[in-house]
């Protein structure tokens, strides 16, 4: 006749409303991490946007580089092109045009700690990694060949990823 209410039922009803918390805690949560990672790629977008582009006929590529670096260019190393930070002549990103038969030598000559494939202007190539702290020109080495030439990429540069990916190479 009487009717036996659960003596656990606000326990069990502050449960569910808990877990109804959570879920939409958790979807603003995620709602926001996608709302921060859609900003910063637009200003990743928007920062290499104000970069200024280097083409070469002769060395057979263009590269983007940030507005504020420097280009030089050795007269009496006519194959090599350095990028260079003037506010820290620490960070700097060199690249080389050479025989691919001299990869094997470069590989020789430094002790690599990984070795990744990365894809630079459609073509395929080798990301090695130097941890050594007291070689810091040859921290990141990207070797890419293309059409019988080997492009040999190596800097410190926080952006040396980035002006690596910007690098299309020119048809000959």
């Amino acid at each position: 006749m009487f009717r036996v209410i659960h003596p656990n039922r606000w326990f069990i009803w502050t449960l569910i409303l808990l877990l109804i918390a959570n879920f939409i805690l958790l979807f603003f949560i995620e709602k926001a991490l996608l709302e921060f990672e859609r900003d910063a790629l637009q200003s990743a977008i928007s920062y290499t946007r104000a970069w200024k582009t280097y083409r070469s006929d002769i060395l057979g590529f263009s590269v983007t580089y940030p507005q504020t670096w420097q280009i030089e260019i050795d007269p009496l190393e006519e194959n090599t092109l350095t990028l260079q930070n003037p506010e820290n002549f620490g960070e700097n990103i060199s690249i080389s045009v050479t025989t691919p038969e001299l990869e094997s030598v470069i590989r020789d000559s430094f002790g690599f700690d990984q070795e990744q494939k990365v894809t630079i202007g459609g073509y395929e190539g080798a990301l090695l990694h130097n941890s050594d702290e007291n070689d810091s020109a040859t921290r990141n080495i990207v070797l890419v060949e293309v059409e019988g030439q080997l492009f040999y990429i190596a800097g410190t540069a926080q952006v040396f990823d980035r002006v690596a990916q910007s690098m299309t190479f020119l048809q000959k």
